[in-house]
């Protein structure tokens, strides 16, 4: 057995409150030594998932590029794409968020939205990516 990954707990502490004790089921508690390992575990197998596209993952948020000249191609696979992503997530145990899915299209002002399932994901003019902000006039 290796020690340390079973019977966790873990707390929040923010300045001198802090919250009750828990157990930890799944994944490992932010900060830990275990972190960076795990991500690049979990995150190996993205790129077979995407493997047409370009990926950029940093923590919990994966971005993935598109890119073509024909919008309604662009469209199905990018569709195509956030459902295999869903089903990989759904897969390691995870839920896709998808109020937090976000797409933006540079070039073809047409397309307004996108389906995901049964979802509908809207195009924004405007997203921030890492802390810089990109529009659709780029």
């Amino acid at each position: 057995m290796i020690t340390g990954l079973y019977e966790r707990q873990g707390f929040v502490e923010i300045d001198i409150c802090r919250s009750c004790v828990r157990p930890i089921k799944l994944g490992c508690v932010q900060g830990s030594i275990l972190c960076p390992i795990l991500f690049n575990v979990y995150n190996s197998e993205l790129s077979s998932i995407v493997s047409l596209w370009e990926i950029i993952a940093n923590a919990n948020d994966a971005y993935i590029i598109i890119h073509g000249r024909d919008s309604d191609i662009l469209a199905e696979a990018l569709e195509a794409t956030i459902i295999r992503h869903e089903n990989w997530l759904e897969s390691l145990g995870m839920v896709c968020n998808k109020a937090k899915t976000e797409v933006i299209v540079f070039g073809d002002k047409n397309l307004t939205e996108l389906s995901a399932g049964s979802d509908t994901i809207k195009v924004k003019k405007s997203l921030k990516v890492l802390g810089l902000w990109l529009d659709d006039e780029m």
